[in-house]
């Protein structure tokens, strides 16, 4: 089961550790990619658990390499993150990988439950999903590749400048009107 991504508990469920160790999976690991001011700390937490359990890789140029040894790509965040793209959820459906996700508004926005994800809202619900994924490989894999299609149908490169297209030439349409600002810099001085 591999997380990436920021690693304070901001983002990060505060039960990340407890509800991961709780997984009853033989010879579970958890591969634990990223960077943070809370990077030390979450280490340091891991450490009343299982020893063999967390692996802590820092952060990690290459995750091609992390998503080709992963089964489960769990991504548990506090209700209340900072997230707005999820960039990592995308790279993991893209590599056919089912995501595990707590039901925050932007996972929702991207995972459609239990089609090409799952989603859920609590660590007891997140223990048992990741636990129900391993004792079911063909389901696992028919998340992990409809995951993929879904990417390929809404995300490539070409759907999103198209989108993204659409809502300049919206822009451009609209009636232009000149904007004053207020500014707290005195006039003439650099403050830069």
């Amino acid at each position: 089961v591999s997380y990436i991504g920021t690693l304070d508990y901001h983002k990060l469920h505060r039960d990340y550790l407890e509800m991961s160790n709780t997984i009853n999976v033989p010879k579970i690991k958890f591969l634990i990619c990223g960077d943070a001011n809370d990077k030390i700390k979450i280490e340091e937490e891991s450490k009343k658990y299982s020893k063999n359990k967390f692996k802590f890789l820092g952060y990690v140029k290459d995750i091609k390499k992390i998503l080709e040894i992963t089964n489960v790509f769990g991504y548990p965040l506090n209700k209340h993150h900072y997230g707005t793209g999820e960039q990592a959820i995308l790279e993991a459906m893209y590599a056919k990988i089912p995501v595990v996700a707590f039901s925050n508004k932007v996972e929702k926005i991207i995972i459609k439950d239990k089609i090409n994800g799952l989603l859920v809202k609590n660590s007891e619900e997140y223990k048992r999903v990741i636990e129900k994924l391993y004792y079911n490989k063909k389901k696992s894999d028919e998340i992990g590749l409809k995951a993929h299609k879904h990417i390929l149908k809404n995300f490539s490169p070409i759907k999103c400048f198209s989108e993204l297209e659409k809502v300049y030439q919206k822009l451009i349409k609209k009636k232009k009107r000149l904007r004053t600002f207020k500014t707290s810099l005195p006039i003439g001085k650099k403050n830069y």
